[in-house]
């Protein structure tokens, strides 16, 4: 038996699976005891988990399994519980999800995708049945679960309305709703994402979208590509003016790559002297040197461009 569980209050003596009443020939019930602990009883067999395992207000993946001698319980593809049992299953007894046949012992919370075998599940199969996140219909087979072919009810809660609720399994073990308040939730249409990358970023990126009613869950990947534009090279620190006396000797006095900046490309670099008959100007490796003529005094400008030769 699977089913996921959301609990409004860990401890309470809510049935969750039950057919007949405790104790009677033929009774198997999956609930939780008063103590937030899983219980599981089979006629004249039952356990609690020695631990406080339920927990409020999330959702959590309870599992009953029981070969020829032995039941199990799991809950988050934890085993919990584990003792002996051999009782006969024969009964005439329904199966009730939510309550305990002629008891008030309802439970509180909601529950979704149940289902039962006719064989015991694996522990691999219940791992499986858990990492779905409750989005794995236990009518199809998949990875290691591979049981679908042993389902004899499957209940998944989607029917919306009416008062009948269908057997997924294919056997026709539809069951009566009772009390059933219906509601639709939608999601928003309005509002927006924003992605800004980094400054001057370019390639690849991607984020992903996740959207949970609780139970089940999907995800989209949405990949961007920052395509790549030319920025103008800018001053990044700008030239001082100089002052020599007449007949200085050559001056080193600015590597225009600290000069200007573009964080796309390589600059390309050239300049003007005003007036050649005061000054020479050099540029080697980007380095600006100064040769100052014999004799000469006076004043200058000399303008230096830096061009990127993907933009000219």
């Amino acid at each position: 038996i699977e089913a996921w569980i959301n609990p409004t209050i860990a401890s309470q003596n809510g049935r969750i699976v039950a057919r007949g009443n405790t104790g009677t020939p033929g009774s198997y019930q999956l609930n939780i005891n008063t103590n937030g602990r899983l219980r599981i009883s089979f006629y004249e067999n039952e356990l609690n988990s020695s631990n406080n395992v339920i927990n409020a207000n999330t959702w959590q993946h309870l599992v009953l399994t029981r070969t020829a001698t032995t039941v199990k319980g799991y809950v988050n593809a934890e085993e919990v519980i584990s003792f002996s049992n051999s009782s006969d299953l024969t009964s005439s007894q329904s199966l009730v999800l939510g309550y305990e046949p002629t008891s008030s012992s309802y439970y509180s919370g909601l529950i979704d995708e149940v289902a039962i075998w006719n064989d015991a599940l694996t522990a691999a199969e219940i791992t499986t049945l858990y990492n779905s996140g409750s989005g794995l219909s236990a009518s199809s087979n998949s990875g290691d679960y591979t049981s679908s072919g042993n389902l004899q009810g499957y209940w998944n809660f989607n029917e919306g309305s009416g008062t009948t609720l269908t057997d997924l399994s294919g056997n026709g073990n539809n069951g009566t709703i009772n009390g059933a308040t219906w509601s639709t939730s939608t999601a928003a249409t309005a509002g927006s994402y924003t992605y800004s990358p980094t400054a001057d970023y370019n390639g690849s990126d991607s984020f992903v979208f996740s959207a949970s009613d609780g139970a089940l869950s999907d995800t989209a990947t949405v990949s961007i590509t920052v395509t790549t534009i030319d920025d103008l090279p800018v001053v990044a620190n700008p030239l001082s003016d100089i002052t020599v006396n007449e007949d200085a000797q050559d001056t080193v006095v600015a590597d225009l790559d600290v000069v200007f900046m573009d964080v796309d490309e390589e600059l390309e670099y050239s300049h003007v002297v005003e007036d050649t008959a005061l000054v020479f100007a050099s540029v080697t490796n980007d380095t600006v040197t100064l040769q100052f003529l014999p004799d000469a005094n006076g004043s200058t400008n000399i303008i230096f461009t830096a061009t990127n030769p993907t933009i000219r």
